[in-house]
């Protein structure tokens, strides 16, 4: 039971499978949660079992019922006074998480929430400044491209072993109908894009839903990005279900669910406008690179989209920065600079601003030989889409 406006509210534990929703058996409530995604299975576990995570949950939620109630009725509205039914359902596991979807229903309608746990020190620690910077972003800005974050906490959960792990935990916005997505081998091409949908299995997305996936995606991290201190969302990872996609027809909606950092890759505090554009170039240049890694199936092998990606990738850059002038948290003056600096650009120059962005990452990380090995082909897509931006406002 939680309590909801002075009421206790049923609740059920569900699990996530391909097939739906199904109730926790005795037995499932036994079998221990793994620590990260890539161990589900392995074996290699918490030593914290299903019930007791739930278990966790459900009194975090409980504790701070006023809060809950305050975030269920910003989303249902005067529905939300009236709860009936609350389910806790088990989702995927993130490299640091172990999301909760929590779903309340009152009459005929339902909304759904995240709880994020986290049960390991680095887990928590990134628990803390995702919520933290995700309160931040979303205190700026309001086009619900990032998850709203509620509320947080500490709650210690019992391991078999009758130990006692303190675990973080915060509510956040649940994004219904959206799913992660990541490239796969096994439909026979080496970089098709799928989406893992919860019912439905994974849907190999069309050449056009892909390219507005990847346009979208750029456009929220372009949208986040402050040209005025070069602060920016990173780092972030196809590979680690950092966005997820929500397809109707044709069309593709994208959201980011996660934020580790937020901040500029100078330590310089004021920017000259020269400064500004070459932060703007080196934004442009790691997002290409960025947006297309990812790991086959999310765990696999590094894994590199094709060269289709590129084109709408910088069409969704530049559609945000001129929103972003539009709504006057951008100088015209710096974007018609940009506009000129890149009709200007040779492709010797834009190898230049691309050798800068590579020598600045970790040389052990499993990305580097893949983004070496195609670099050359990749500046060459980047120039040939800059090519087509119109002249300066």
């Amino acid at each position: 039971m939680v309590l909801i406006n002075d009421k206790h509210v049923y609740v059920r534990y569900l699990c996530s499978t391909p097939q739906g929703t199904v109730p926790f058996n005795s037995e499932g409530l036994r079998t221990f949660v793994p620590l990260t995604r890539s161990q589900a299975g392995s074996g290699a576990s918490s030593g914290i079992t299903y019930g007791d995570y739930l278990d966790a949950v459900k009194v975090f939620l409980d504790k701070h019922h006023e809060y809950f109630m305050e975030a269920v009725s910003s989303k249902m509205g005067p529905a939300g006074r009236h709860v009936s039914e609350i389910d806790i359902i088990t989702e995927k596991h993130g490299s640091d998480y172990h999301p909760a979807r929590v779903t309340v229903r009152s009459g005929d309608l339902s909304s759904s929430f995240v709880v994020n746990v986290a049960l390991t020190e680095r887990g928590r620690e990134r628990l803390e400044v995702d919520f933290e910077l995700l309160r931040k972003l979303n205190e700026r800005s309001q086009p619900g491209f990032i998850p709203e974050a509620y509320f947080k906490d500490e709650q210690i959960v019992q391991a078999a072993d009758g130990t006692n792990t303190t675990s973080s935990m915060f509510l956040g916005e649940w994004f219904d109908g959206f799913h992660e997505f990541h490239l796969t081998a096994e439909s026979g091409h080496p970089s098709k894009l799928v989406l893992w949908h919860s019912h439905r299995g994974c849907l190999d997305l069309s050449e056009n839903q892909a390219r507005d996936l990847y346009r979208k995606a750029a456009y929220v991290l372009t949208w986040h990005y402050n040209p005025n201190t070069g602060e920016e969302i990173f780092p972030w990872h196809h590979a680690s279900g950092d966005f997820v996609a929500k397809v109707e027809n044709d069309s593709v909606d994208v959201r980011l669910i996660t934020v580790r950092q937020y901040a500029s890759r100078t330590l310089s505090e004021e920017l000259s406008q020269l400064d500004r554009l070459n932060h703007l170039l080196f934004f442009l240049a790691n997002l290409t690179i960025r947006m297309r890694l990812d790991r086959f199936d999310g765990i696999g092998d590094v894994a590199w989209a094709d060269s289709r990606s590129v084109k709408p990738c910088v069409q969704g850059f530049l559609g945000a920065l001129k929103q972003k002038v539009s709504q006057g948290s951008c100088d015209h003056v710096l974007m018609n600079l940009f506009t000129r600096a890149v009709q200007e650009l040779s492709p010797g120059d834009l190898t230049e601003i691309f050798q800068i962005v590579v020598d600045s990452y970790n040389e052990d990380a499993p990305d580097v030989p893949v983004i070496m090995r195609d670099l050359p082909d990749h500046i060459l897509q980047t120039y040939l889409a800059l090519l087509e931006i119109p002249d300066p406002i």
